[in-house]
């Protein structure tokens, strides 16, 4: 288990791995970290190799201090750190040791990122006509047209992502489809143009 050292409440679990039973010398999956989780690659976190037991009362076998920054060393160094086990106040470097077999370092990009890099984005909506949704006619239907003008689910969810997306698309033309309903000659369609034009998608 990976914890993160907090000033004002001492540690904060951020990952744990799997268990490897009956194994002495155990090799776990790929962990993958955010620097949301851990902060900075200096930030100290606590390592602890715990014994599984299945009534949740695990049994710490060990832990360690290291940053994200110490972690990588050791990778670069294919070294390896000594567990601790400290026990009414004092401590014995165990012959147990933890080695990082690999350390992978990735940039992920933000929403932002992506616009201010000029990535444009295409809004597309498909809307499902199935049965599923209830009779249009009824209060209690997603496609419920309110004569208050009130909009359903279906719309409030279109025009509130739609508000955003649209600044992003350079011709502010949307693909609209529709499946499971009736077309406007009556024939049941699974894909159809919502502008009821058969040569054009786009509203």
């Amino acid at each position: 288990m990976v914890s993160r050292i907090v000033e004002t409440c001492g540690s904060i679990p951020i990952c744990k791995t799997e268990a490897v039973n009956n194994n002495l010398n155990p090799v776990w999956r790929p962990v993958t970290l955010s620097t949301q989780q851990f902060g900075s690659k200096e930030n100290p976190l606590i390592i602890e190799c715990l014994d599984f037991n299945s009534s949740g009362n695990h049994a710490l076998i060990g832990e360690l201090q290291k940053s994200v920054a110490d972690l990588e060393k050791l990778h670069k160094e294919r070294a390896g750190v000594n567990f601790i086990l400290t026990r009414h106040g004092h401590q014995k470097v165990l012959k147990s040791q933890l080695f990082v077999n690999r350390f992978v370092e990735k940039e992920q990009h933000s929403f932002l990122d992506y616009i201010s890099g000029s990535f444009e984005l295409n809004f597309m909506v498909a809307v499902d006509f199935t049965a599923s949704n209830g009779n249009p006619r009824s209060p209690d239907s997603l496609h419920y047209i309110d004569p208050s003008g009130r909009l359903n689910s279906y719309q409030q969810a279109i025009m509130e992502v739609g508000e955003v997306i649209q600044f992003y698309d350079a011709d502010r033309r949307f693909p609209a489809w529709g499946f499971g309903g009736r077309t406007y000659d009556n024939t049941v369609s699974h894909c159809f143009n919502l502008n009821g034009n058969p040569n054009a998608y786009e509203v």
